[in-house]
């Protein structure tokens, strides 16, 4: 998924999420434990909240152009 720089730039909070996002999924997935059973489903919707906000970002790169 492709996102242009500009749309980043414009929506920091959002890029600055998904970073945080990506972060915490590597976290997760280096993690030697299972966080009570949680780490499968967070690493998921973690990722899930990563594909939405590139969809935002996307979507407004779109709307930007017009």
């Amino acid at each position: 998924m492709v996102v242009a720089q500009n749309e980043r730039e414009m929506h920091p909070r959002i890029a600055k999420a998904i970073a945080e996002l990506k972060d915490a999924v590597a976290y997760m997935n280096a993690a030697p434990h299972d966080f009570g059973g949680h780490k499968a489903d967070a690493i998921r919707a973690s990722n899930e909240a990563i594909t939405q906000l590139n969809l935002a970002l996307q979507y407004r790169g779109k709307m930007d152009r017009r």
